[in-house]
């Protein structure tokens, strides 16, 4: 009897359980209510977004804060921001270039959006630029849903996570005519290692030796057996 076929078994076995897996992780954070309401200038101008108090010390910008990230990203980060109505379009599929805001992310300027070219945001990130373009053809009004999505690759977001935190601006400080920006919502998401404990592979391996010894010490008692009922069925 060769204790080999089970052997291989059981390293399967371990094989399948130390297999790699991944979760998403996922953050949010909202400002509730319409952000231009916030604005600090009552002369009654459609500027309401360039005049907002803010939350940086800096007329028109406003911060969100994602915390208490995970700093092991395995893939690309989506990043996401919405507003359910907007003050960002003319009629409804086309733009109004007065209405516009600059994106930065950890002081990154990701360009001034919804200001009629998506060519410096397309430097930085094409896939921003389509998104922006995507939300105005799909605009029903002057103010209408905004749903803006786009990757950041690994090795350049990775470094910014590392603190547990990423700090994303929206500036409306070249802004004319924003005068309504509802429930404002920075989302970002990405895969990171199994929350499930590792598989400690050291441990795995000194069981599969002991089962192995357990194996070639049965095997050899099954031999010496075998070995004893042919002796006496020669006699």
């Amino acid at each position: 009897m060769k204790p080999f076929p089970l052997f291989a078994v059981l390293v399967s076995a371990f094989g399948l359980t130390a297999a790699a897996s991944a979760d998403t992780f996922s953050e949010s954070v909202t400002f509730s209510g319409d952000l231009c309401a916030t604005d600090v200038d009552g002369s009654g101008d459609y500027d309401d977004c360039a005049t907002i108090a803010g939350n940086t010390g800096q007329r028109g910008i406003y911060e969100f804060v994602l915390s208490g990230l995970n700093p092991d990203a395995q893939s690309d980060v989506s990043f996401r921001l919405t507003s359910p109505y907007a003050d960002l379009f003319a009629d409804p599929g086309a733009n109004n270039p007065e209405e516009r805001f600059r994106l930065l992310i950890e002081g990154v300027n990701f360009g001034r959006l919804f200001d009629g070219s998506e060519a410096d945001e397309a430097q930085v990130n094409p896939g921003l630029a389509a998104s922006v373009q995507q939300n105005i053809t799909r605009s029903t009004g002057s103010a209408s849903a905004v749903d803006l999505r786009f990757d950041l690759s690994r090795a350049a977001i990775v470094p910014f996570l590392q603190d547990g935190e990423l700090i994303v601006w929206l500036d409306f400080r070249e802004d004319a005519n924003i005068n309504r920006f509802d429930d404002p919502t920075v989302s970002i998401s990405y895969e990171v290692p199994d929350s499930a404990s590792a598989p400690d592979m050291a441990a795995l391996a000194a069981e599969v030796a002991q089962l192995r010894a357990v194996v070639e010490r049965q095997t050899q008692v099954i031999e010496g057996l075998t070995r004893a009922i042919e002796s006496l069925q020669t006699r």
